[in-house]
């Protein structure tokens, strides 16, 4: 038996699995990817605002002429949105008020078409922090962090077509990232090539914030600093040999390096007080004084995937993962037919991602002229909190929202959880996707965290 006192402490442990043998009891509301439980069972997890527009499909009503003895179509009119055909009338609704039973556009990830599949819930969600993702071609949709899309990792040989010649570079940033009232621009350059990436002042201030609430205040400045060298990196299309740093945090040396070598293993990196004189420097600032324009600006989402690698260390631990990507489009079926025939050319794999791991640059599938293909995100925006709804699709589990294909909510008859678990204001948590398990915590940065007393018999 574990029992674990939510007024307790107990240092984070881990471990691979949890398994709990016998009976097991939870007071009060058990919720599903939810701290607030207000009926015996609640379900939540996978959100996007209650405007968010599906595509529906229902059947038209048939009514019987008495005289000719046969089933005539209802010949109402068409409303304003709506289109038909002899059997279906389709239009767009708003996830709010759709009704079960309803038939909305979904995709077959077996063949990477899209389908028509019944709605089988509603569940409104209360009020959620809200990401807002931005595609290539201006779709839009508003959602959490915990919603996962269909995505398509691309490998990066496809950035490296510039020419180049030298692939040592330097890096400086324009002003401290301590400067929390100020933007600062990360600078790599070498004779060849630069680039520069905008870290935001917003961004700067929200990590500030989750740094102070964790005791990690000192490690404000070099983490986010190295985060922003990160990214940057990710961002530019150079192959990089060597980098050399400018002297920004001594004795902070070995702790930048590390995280850069978690991301570029094979990157010799190097500290130096390359001067003011550097390009590095001048490429940097002179973004910060308005005289050159920023080649990229680095978001939240991207910070955090730093800090998910970091599963060694104490440190911050919020949302994300993913990479670099600048690819053609390609249709969702095709990318699933070249993954299942064994002599095409292999190509990555289509997979679930949950919107904290995603950024920038990556493929997410979208409905394009009544076919699944995949579109570059251009922007993930952070937006102040809004009532969130899902849906439960029968079978496919997904549903094709503003355009962009999402995962559903759902529990399945043997209790497998689609979305997190938390029960009894996270006496449980369970987050489905990266496989963590908290007890006693929501925030679990192994497969196994606690926080609490333990009794064990």
């Amino acid at each position: 038996t574990l029992n674990v006192a939510a007024t307790s402490t107990l240092a984070t442990t881990s471990a691979t699995m949890l398994s709990l043998s016998g009976n097991g009891f939870v007071a009060g509301g058990f919720g599903v990817g939810t701290t607030s439980a207000p009926f015996s069972l609640t379900v939540a997890g996978h959100c996007v605002t209650g405007d968010t527009k599906l595509r529906r499909r229902r059947r038209k009503l048939k009514i019987k002429n008495e005289k000719l003895k046969t089933k005539t179509k209802n010949l109402k009119s068409l409303a304003q949105g709506e289109t038909g055909d002899e059997d279906y009338i389709y239009d767009e609704v708003e996830i709010k008020d759709i009704q079960i039973g309803d038939e909305v556009s979904s995709l077959d990830e077996a063949t990477g078409k899209l389908v028509w599949r019944k709605v089988e819930a509603l569940w409104d969600m209360g009020k959620k922090q809200i990401y807002k993702l931005t595609t290539e071609s201006g779709k839009t949709i508003r959602t959490t962090a915990e919603h996962p899309y269909f995505v398509l990792p691309v490998s990066n040989d496809m950035e490296k077509q510039i020419p180049q010649k030298l692939f040592r570079f330097e890096i400086d940033q324009s002003i401290r990232i301590e400067e929390l009232n100020k933007d600062t621009i990360i600078g790599l350059a070498n004779k060849e090539n630069s680039f520069t990436s905008v870290l935001h002042r917003k961004v700067k201030r929200h990590f500030y914030e989750v740094c102070r609430k964790q005791g990690l205040k000192k490690q404000f400045g070099p983490l986010v600093f190295t985060a922003g060298i990160v990214a940057a990196l990710q961002k530019s299309t150079f192959i990089f040999r060597e980098i050399t740093i400018d002297f920004e945090y001594p004795g902070y040396e070995l702790f930048i390096e590390r995280i850069i070598k978690k991301f570029f293993p094979d990157l010799f990196v190097s500290f130096s007080s390359i001067g003011k004189k550097s390009l590095a420097h001048y490429a940097a600032y002179g973004v910060y004084i308005n005289k050159k324009t920023a080649d990229a600006k680095i978001s939240i989402a991207e910070f955090l995937e730093v800090i998910q690698k970091l599963k060694d260390r104490s440190t911050v631990t919020p949302l994300d993962k993913s990479q670099t990507i600048r690819s053609r489009k390609r249709s969702v079926a095709s990318s699933i037919v070249n993954e299942n025939n064994l002599s095409s050319v292999q190509e990555s794999k289509p997979a679930w991602k949950k919107v904290k791991a995603l950024k920038t640059g990556d493929l997410v599938a979208v409905e394009k002229d009544g076919e699944a293909v995949f579109e570059t995100i251009t922007n993930i925006e952070i937006l102040p909190e809004e009532q969130v709804y899902d849906i439960t699709v029968e079978g496919t589990h997904n549903f094709v929202a503003n355009g962009i294909i999402a995962h559903n909510t759902y529990i399945t008859s043997t209790t497998t959880l689609a979305g997190d678990l938390n029960v009894a204001n996270n006496t449980l948590f369970v987050d489905a996707l990266d496989g963590r398990v908290g007890i006693a915590t929501s925030t679990s940065g192994f497969s196994l965290t606690t926080a609490g007393t333990q009794y064990t018999t």
